[in-house]
Order: structure tokens, then C-alpha cells, then sequence
């Protein structure tokens, strides 16, 4: 330690200050209150913040009892004060269940300054003996991660004890693409079927089933031959009823996206359109796939009723509605198209995304690639073109 922090270190109080000084181990701020009795501690990340909440505490009560406070308190208060209104409705509902589920029940009332790497470790495995996936332990932690750093903002801890824990790892879910031969079966089998449109432009473009049973006629450019996805059909947070939809935009500015069709299947949507024309289906804010009754289709009613049924009929094995996504993103790879163009097709924020989930799908590609610079290296076309490179030379050399 130089001579300068020494003495930084050292000098850790000036006059009316209290116990104020500055952590080895993280460089934070701390500032210790014992005017009421009782030990509260505050964190900042500069001495005039930390004496700034400091003296807030002593003046104006606003301390939060942060030393009694629990997680159970805290995370309530983070689901209120900083999460809602700040994200979908979807994602505040995801984090206050896996909170109230998971979280709460094994470290609510552990008091927030007492958090350790290892309470969150014992929490991950009790979950994980209670059978909890991977993925749901892993967002768990993230729920977690997230209230323990508005912790930290806050100056309750100096440290986000998760960052101290290993993360769990989960295998990625097994993908089943569709060859050719089970995609000609597949449309076969839904042929005459009032979602045969659905199935088409769900090979064709890759869409999500949330982004197939929002779209509205608005939303289709016939002069185009394409479609705009703006928004998707997801299930209500604020009911209990598992059949309560409504529409909400793409999670991110790359779902909002334009994608051209096929002139076929465009064909097929105009069909579709007259069809549903004659229903008094058809108004520009109407769903593309609804019920008899122009109400949107349920995810679970697609597949129940529809999707599952049409596997059995065309001898299929059963696989996810996905799995369709990845089929039209895999045939596209497969017959060259460029993976940036699949990517802005799929909505993937990162090209790299994209290659990462689908290239294994392709060993095909590896054989291409070293195939095409196969040339380069033929011994036999090296040594014919360099001998015929000196008998060239050779002969522009004039004999005295």
C-alpha cells in the first residue's frame, strides 16, 4: 500500500463525520450511524455520497431500517419501485412469480445486509433437488442478481453476493428440424384445413407463434408480398384466467421487422383474406387467424386442438410449434442463404445468435467450405502449373 492510501485510510473521520472511510477489499465508501443506538451502515461509491445518505438518515429518518431489513421486504419494494412500469407487464409478472415461488420462500426473511454467496448457493441446490430446471434456476439467480444490485445502488450492501456464485448450466434444448420430405407431408396433411395459411407462413418466415396469432390484416402489404411484424399475442399477467391474450409489442426493436414471402404463400394469404372477407373477418385490425367467431386464437388451443392433431395425420413425430421456426431457419442455411439474413428474418439481435444455435444443425456446411478451397491445394495442378510456368520462362531466354 502506497504512502498516499495509507494515510487516506487512515484519516477515515472528519468533524461531525461519524465512522467514515473507505473499503480495501472493493473501494466503496462506508459511513457507519450509531446516533439511535442501533449500527446502520450505507455504501456509495464517493466519500460525498456516502456523507450525503449519511447525513439523510440522521436528519431526515429516511434510513429504510436497512439493517433489519429483509429480502422478502427488499424485493417487494424493487418489484414496485423499480421494476414495474419499467418493463413488459409479462416480465414484471415472470420475476414476482419466480420471487414469491422460489426466492422468498427459502431466503425471505434472511436479513439483506446477511446475504452470502453461499444462502444463494443452498437456494440454487434445494431448487434444483425440489427439481427445478437449469434455465429456472438460472433465472432465479438473475431475479435475484437484479434486486441485490438496486441493494447495492442504494447502499445497503457494499457487494452483490451473486456475483460471487457459479451459475448453473443448462444443456440447450434439443432442436428437431424438418426435412423436406416431412415439411411436403406436414402441408399435405393440412391441406382444405382453415390454418393451412397459418402453418405456410410459419415455414416460410419463421415467426413466432405469439407473432403469427397477433399479426392483423394491417399488418399484410400485398404490393409488397410481405408482412410487418408489430406486435404479438401473449397471455394477460394481471389474471389468473390462462385464457386472457392481449397484444404487446416485440421485446425488442429487431422483433420489429419486415419480411418478404414467397410468392406462393402470398397466394395463399390473399385466398386466406377472401375467405375471411366472407366471414366479416377481414377489416384492417382484424387477426389474419382467428376463430369462426373473429376472436384471436390461444397458443393453447393452436396446439391442442390443431397443430398436434395434424402431426398424428401426416405420421409425424411430435415436436414443439418451434421446432417450425427452426426448420425455416435451417433450410435457409442449408440451401446458402447468408446468415445475416436469416438472422434480420428470425429477429435475432446477433447474427452471431444465430449461428450459434443453428450451425450444429449443418455439418454439411464444414464439408462445403473445405470443399471449395479443395482446389487451392491439388499437389498434382501445383507442380503442372509451376513446370509449365519455366518451360514459359524458358523460352522467352534467347540462345547466344
Amino acid at each position: 500500500m502506497s504512502a498516499g492510501e495509507a494515510k487516506r485510510r487512515t484519516a477515515r473521520r472528519g468533524r461531525g463525520e461519524g465512522a467514515v472511510y473507505q473499503r480495501s477489499d472493493n473501494g466503496l465508501w462506508c459511513a457507519v450511524d450509531q446516533s439511535d443506538r442501533r449500527r446502520r451502515y450505507v455504501y456509495a461509491r464517493t466519500k460525498a455520497e456516502v456523507l450525503e445518505k449519511l447525513d439523510r438518515i440522521r436528519h431526515t429518518g429516511d434510513s429504510q431500517d436497512y439493517e433489519r431489513l429483509t429480502l422478502e421486504t427488499h424485493i417487494d419494494r424493487w418489484l414496485q419501485e423499480a421494476v414495474q412500469g419499467s418493463v413488459r407487464p409479462t416480465t414484471h409478472a415472470l420475476y414476482s412469480s419466480i420471487a414469491k415461488t422460489h426466492i422468498k420462500p427459502r431466503l425471505g426473511t434472511v436479513r439483506v445486509q446477511k446475504i452470502r454467496a453461499d444462502h444463494i448457493s443452498t437456494m440454487l441446490r434445494d431448487m434444483e433437488r425440489a427439481g427445478a430446471s437449469p434455465r429456472l434456476r438460472q433465472i432465479a439467480l438473475s431475479v435475484l442478481h437484479m434486486a441485490l444490485k438496486q441493494a447495492v445502488r442504494r447502499g445497503i450492501v457494499p457487494r452483490n453476493e451473486c456475483d460471487l456464485v457459479t451459475r448453473p448450466r443448462s444443456r440447450r434444448k434439443e432442436i428437431h428440424a424438418l426435412t423436406d420430405d416431412q415439411i411436403t407431408a406436414l402441408l399435405t396433411a393440412a391441406l382444405g384445413d382453415r390454418l393451412y395459411p397459418l402453418y405456410a407462413l410459419a415455414l416460410s418466415t419463421g415467426m413466432r407463434a405469439g407473432e403469427l396469432l397477433g399479426l392483423q390484416w394491417v399488418d399484410v402489404d400485398e404490393e409488397l408480398g410481405a408482412i410487418t411484424v408489430r406486435r404479438q399475442l401473449v397471455r394477460r399477467p394481471t389474471t389468473e384466467d390462462a385464457r386472457s391474450t392481449e397484444l404487446a409489442e416485440p421485446k425488442t426493436s429487431i422483433g420489429r421487422r419486415r419480411i418478404d414471402l414467397p410468392v406462393n404463400v402470398m397466394k395463399t394469404l390473399l385466398a386466406h383474406k377472401a375467405a375471411m372477407d366472407a366471414e366479416g373477418h377481414a377489416g384492417l385490425r382484424a387477426h389474419v387467424f382467428c376463430t369462426p367467431a373473429g376472436k384471436p386464437l390461444h397458443y393453447n388451443n393452436l396446439i391442442n386442438r390443431s397443430f398436434v392433431p395434424l402431426l398424428e395425420k401426416a405420421e409425424l413425430p411430435r415436436i414443439r410449434f418451434h421446432d417450425l421456426r427452426h426448420t425455416h431457419a435451417s433450410q435457409l442455411l442449408r440451401t446458402g442463404a447468408h446468415p445475416k439474413v436469416v438472422s434480420e428474418r428470425l429477429g435475432h439481435a446477433r447474427v452471431g445468435f444465430t449461428l450459434d444455435v443453428y450451425s450444429h444443425l449443418l455439418p454439411s456446411m464444414q464439408r462445403d467450405a473445405a470443399d471449395r478451397i479443395n482446389a487451392t491445394f491439388d499437389l498434382d495442378k501445383l507442380q503442372s502449373d509451376c513446370k509449365l510456368a519455366r518451360d514459359v520462362k524458358g523460352s522467352k531466354i534467347k540462345k547466344p
